[in-house]
Order: structure tokens, then C-alpha cells, then sequence
């Protein structure tokens, strides 16, 4: 069992757990940091094995690392509200028959009877149940996977079909999906994309075989509609750790993303050490501890103008990790060129003023290059940016746009603008 020993590390100290829950030290709400990262290790671990993917080397020009993203975000919210029920019932051994916490004299007196109850909670929070959610997560790491070797292949094969496993363990409501073809960009597939329920054996192949008729009225009841290759839901929103016990949803959730900040900032240390000891860069700007951004500089680096120190002073403090790399005087391209969270980016500032329309400069500034940071000054709208982004569907080598507004931040990939979805421009009008 992978993390193996972090749960061994877990259950011999069960004792002091318990001890903290009983004295108060500890609430459920606080989320226990060791027995959150083992579980969020665990499912990450299934993730990435579904996937094919180490999550330590996907950036912002991998095409689907949005998508990456809000599924890792997905399992530590997961994990999050799995560690809130598991101290829940560790902490509800600790009541007497008034609904009091016990004293400390009749903890003391009946620690032997206190830990076999938690162990066996222990036993079923994290073997029996966590290896089912395990093998889920895999199971949705491989979806997702299929999903985007789909989209890659679609010119080919235009059509998915549905295959249950065929044999007396698929459920009824499966059953009445199998064989079902339809276009990939079909609505059917935004409900009925595998896995639909705990431990399902169905898949989706590609096919130019012919469209199957039905399926559009009454829907089929399944437990886990979706489709993880288009949301990132790896675990359902509706899964009883969210809902049950009590549990204050917000307060958790904010607990879980103090951990991911942790985490990210952690990887930033590792990263700045090398440029440390490497010396051919000088460090501009050392590591942000609350944010994780850090700033460094080839020695063979050009100087950027004010615009370009001006984006890089907002993005070293929204957390980015930036290099200015050595002059690339060979490339025909314009722009000063940032490296961000290891990918290249050209910089490029546009201002909104009646000579020239934001869609005209998007166009010139977006021509060839692979990655670019549009730094929009002025007064602008969305509907002006999907305008200009759905300009340039057809240029070649467009990977991803992180567009600046108003000291607000996103980024839209190639293949959302490809798609018409910009939902990701909503932030920055918020």
C-alpha cells in the first residue's frame, strides 16, 4: 500500500490524537496535517497512476493542465473532508452518556478501550474505504486520459461508444447504456462518460461507426453522472464527507487551501535553491514566504523596459515563480520573453485607445508566438476579449493566453479558445 508508512507513522500515534481531541487541543475542523497528507498522497498517487502524468511537471503549456489542476484541487478538498470525519469520529468516542467530554481520570483509566475503538475507525477510514476511493481515482485518471486522446483523434474517429464489462456483475442501469454511439461532442457524454458509480468496469472507445438512435428521453439513473475529462470532478460534490456530521463545508475548505499554499511554497524553496547554485543567475527578489513567488535573472538577461518590470513586480506578487532568461537576439519574435512556473512567456502591453482596437493588437501580439502574457491597460470588456481571442482560433503555435487586468490574473489555453469557452475571463471582471 503506497504510504505505507506514513500511516504507520499515523496509527502509533493515535494515542496523542486522541488525547488532543479529548483536552481540546484539537477539533475536527483543524484537519490533523499528517493524517491529510496520507490520505491526500494516497488518492494523488491513484490519480497519477490513471493518468500517466506527474503532476510535479505539468505546467501552463501542457494542453489540458487547467484541467490537471482542478482535479488535484478536487482530491485535497476530497481528502480534506475524509480527515474532518475521520477526527469527527475519533472525537465522538470521547462523549459520555450526557453528551459530555469525558474527564481526563476516565480517559486515562480507559485509553486501551479508546484506542480499539479507533483503530477500528482507523481500519475502515484507511483500508477498506480509502482503497475503493483509490481505485476511483485511477479510474478517473484513465477516463480523463481517454477523454483527451478523444479530442486529439476526433478528425478520425468523430464517434464514442459505450462498453459495459458483459457480464452479470454490470449494473441494470449500465446495462441499458451499452452499445450506445454518439458524436464526441454529444451531450450525452457530459452525463453518461464512465465511471458512473463506485468500482464501474464501463469504458468509451472511439469510433467512426454509426450513431445509435435513443437515449434522448428519459435519462437513466446513475449514481455518478459526469464526465471527468471535461470538469475534474474526480470525487462528487454530493459524496456524504461533505455533507454529514456537522461539518462546517467553508471552514474545512479554507483549512485545505492553507495546505495547497504550503505545499506550492515548499516546491518554491526546492526550486529557488537551484537557481542559488547555479551561477549564472542573480536572485532579484527572494521568496515571497506567503505567496511562494520568487524572481531571478540570467546574468546574460536583458534589461526590460518599465512596462515589463511592471508585470513582473504584479506577478511576483500574486505568487509567480519568475526567471528573466538570457536574450534570445536570434528570434524574430517581439516581446520581452518571462519564464513563469518553468514555461516561456512573451510579454506583450496593450492599451485600450481609439487609434487601434484591443482585437487588432491581440492579433499582432499573439502571431507565432507560443505562449503569450497580454498585459491589457485601460478600459476594456469581455466581450472585447473573446473577441480578439476568437481572432486568432486558427494561428499556429498559440499554446496558452494569461491575460493581466486590472491587477487580476488568468489564463486561457488553446484549446478552450478552440472550444468558445472562456468562462475563465469571468474572473477577471469579478
Amino acid at each position: 500500500m503506497a504510504g505505507g508508512e506514513s500511516l504507520a507513522d499515523w496509527t502509533a500515534n493515535l494515542d496523542t490524537v486522541l488525547g488532543q481531541l479529548q483536552s481540546g487541543k484539537l477539533k475536527p475542523s483543524d484537519l490533523d496535517p499528517e493524517l491529510f497528507t496520507f490520505l491526500k498522497d494516497k488518492l494523488i498517487d491513484g490519480l497519477q497512476e490513471g493518468l500517466k502524468t506527474d503532476f510535479d511537471k505539468v505546467d501552463y503549456d501542457t494542453p489540458d493542465y487547467k484541467l490537471l489542476t482542478v482535479m488535484q484541487q478536487n482530491v485535497y478538498a476530497f481528502a480534506g473532508a475524509k480527515t474532518y470525519q475521520e477526527l469527527r469520529d475519533l472525537n465522538d468516542l470521547l462523549y459520555d452518556d450526557q453528551g459530555k467530554v469525558v474527564g481526563f481520570g476516565q480517559f486515562r483509566d480507559k485509553i486501551d478501550q479508546y484506542r480499539q475503538q479507533a483503530l477500528q475507525i482507523n481500519d475502515r477510514y484507511n483500508k477498506q474505504w480509502l482503497q475503493t476511493e483509490y481505485n476511483m481515482a485511477t479510474a478517473q485518471g484513465q477516463m480523463a486520459r481517454k477523454w483527451q486522446g478523444f479530442q486529439d483523434n476526433k478528425d478520425l474517429f468523430p464517434n464514442l461508444k459505450y462498453n459495459t464489462a458483459g457480464d452479470g456483475r454490470v449494473r441494470p442501469a449500465h446495462v441499458l447504456l451499452n452499445g450506445t454511439v454518439k458524436p464526441l461532442d454529444d451531450p450525452f457524454w457530459d452525463t453518461y462518460y464512465p465511471p458512473l458509480d463506485w468500482g464501474c468496469r464501463c469504458d468509451v472507445i472511439n469510433t467512426d461507426g454509426n450513431v445509435t438512435k435513443g437515449m434522448e428521453g428519459t435519462p437513466v439513473n446513475v449514481a455518478l453522472p459526469g464526465n471527468v475529462g471535461k470538469t475534474g470532478s474526480v470525487f462528487p460534490s454530493n459524496h456524504p464527507y461533505f455533507t454529514e456530521n456537522g461539518i462546517n463545508l467553508k471552514q474545512v475548505m479554507d483549512k485545505v487551501t492553507s495546505f495547497w499554499e504550503q505545499e506550492y511554497i515548499k516546491r518554491s524553496e526546492a526550486i529557488l535553491r537551484q537557481f542559488q547554485q547555479d551561477h549564472s543567475f542573480t536572485i532579484l527578489k527572494g521568496l515571497d514566504n506567503r505567496t511562494g513567488g520568487f524572481i531571478v535573472r540570467n546574468l546574460k538577461a536583458a534589461s526590460l523596459d518599465s512596462q515589463g518590470q511592471e508585470v513582473v513586480n504584479t506577478l511576483f506578487a500574486k505568487g509567480e515563480r519568475i526567471m528573466i532568461p538570457a536574450s534570445d537576439t536570434a528570434s524574430h519574435l517581439a516581446g520581452d520573453l518571462l519564464e513563469l512556473n518553468g514555461v516561456d512567456f512573451r510579454i506583450h502591453t496593450l492599451t485600450i485607445n481609439s487609434k487601434e482596437s484591443l482585437e487588432k493588437q491581440m492579433a499582432v501580439s499573439m502571431n507565432g508566438a507560443g505562449n503569450v502574457l497580454l498585459n491589457i491597460r485601460g478600459q476594456t470588456t469581455k466581450q472585447q476579449i473573446k473577441s480578439g481571442l476568437a481572432g486568432v482560433k486558427d494561428q499556429k503555435g498559440l499554446n496558452a493566453v494569461m491575460i493581466l487586468y486590472k491587477d487580476k490574473r488568468t489564463v486561457i489555453t488553446k484549446a478552450e479558445i478552440l472550444t468558445n469557452n472562456y468562462k475563465s475571463l469571468d474572473s477577471l471582471f469579478n
